[in-house]
């Protein structure tokens, strides 16, 4: 007699839809352990916030981020092994029943060891139990209509710049080409990241106004501490760091692991604002500190481009 494979047969067309469907079927599992998840949940699998390099698996997105009150929990798109995706989702399922304040402390892990998951809070996956019932969601769902994305098939690598072409410079400090424009990111990340949620909000602003001098003399050296901070997870950071340095989160995804030359900048100086007044479409900005000051539009700063 043949099998019966009724159950198999996919009747999703799209990822997001195979993903509320599988949700929904948590739903009851979650009821019974005392957790009511949101019903206003939106669901991809692409790139997450911190893009192609980003090591983070999946993010979950609060109503106060969203325009239309949704939650939106972003799967990464490499990898296409359903159970996997699964245990991925149930993490970021977790987070939305927390407030976006929380990250993966004491109250993320409670309630992510009830559920199911376990090992190291950050990168938490199902334990056996758990996962033998995401099998048994997969296998009743169908197959998912969603193929790993490789990112190693193209080359991300910066085209050879030609002659005619000037890289980003400070006159005044030396700073140029890949040093000028790493910082420039990282500056506009974290303005970004004070309106989005991801900093409290004026956390950024806040420490360049009460704790650097008027005249600027001393900010390069705050931002290369808080950017040493922002590095380093939590658990790892130095017991008698400055308080309001401590209270920033860990920033994953090696946005600012890297060390940059260490040449003192005097930020009174109008050059490295230059590089970049056409690029922040600007007609009177002056310097670094009137760019955190003044809170440049987070559309400006999404249009940067260092070299042009």
């Amino acid at each position: 007699m043949k099998a019966n494979n009724s159950q198999n047969t996919n009747a999703h067309t799209t990822s997001e839809s195979w993903l509320r469907a599988a949700t929904n079927d948590l739903r009851p599992y979650f009821d019974k352990l005392g957790y009511t998840l949101p019903e206003k949940i939106r669901f991809s699998i692409s790139f997450t916030s911190t893009g192609k390099r980003g090591t983070i698996p999946g993010e979950c997105w609060h109503p106060e981020s969203s325009e239309d009150g949704y939650y939106r929990i972003y799967l990464r798109s490499d990898t296409s092994d359903p159970v996997e995706i699964l245990g991925i989702l149930v993490h970021e399922l977790v987070h939305a029943l927390l407030p976006s304040s929380v990250k993966h402390g004491k109250e993320y892990r409670k309630i992510a060891l009830h559920i199911g998951l376990e090992g190291e809070m950050r990168n938490a996956r199902p334990n056996p139990i758990l996962r033998d019932r995401l099998q048994a969601i997969a296998t009743n769902l169908g197959a998912l209509p969603n193929a790993k994305l490789n990112y190693g098939a193209i080359s991300d690598l910066p085209k050879k710049q030609k002659n005619r072409h000037r890289k980003a410079e400070c006159l005044s400090c030396g700073y140029e080409g890949h040093n000028l424009e790493a910082y420039l990111v990282r500056l506009l990340f974290c303005l970004f990241a004070e309106d989005t949620s991801i900093f409290e909000r004026r956390q950024f602003q806040d420490l360049i106004e009460q704790r650097t001098a008027e005249d600027g003399q001393d900010l390069a050296q705050w931002l290369d501490n808080l950017f040493q901070v922002l590095d380093a997870p939590e658990n790892k950071r130095l017991q008698t760091l400055d308080e309001q340095l401590k209270a920033f989160p860990y920033v994953n995804g090696n946005l600012f692991a890297e060390r940059l030359c260490g040449r003192r900048i005097f930020m009174r100086s109008a050059g490295m604002i230059h590089s970049a007044r056409s690029i922040l479409n600007s007609s009177h900005v002056a310097s670094i500190n009137s760019l955190v000051r003044t809170k440049v539009s987070i559309n400006n700063c999404m249009a940067l481009r260092v070299c042009g």
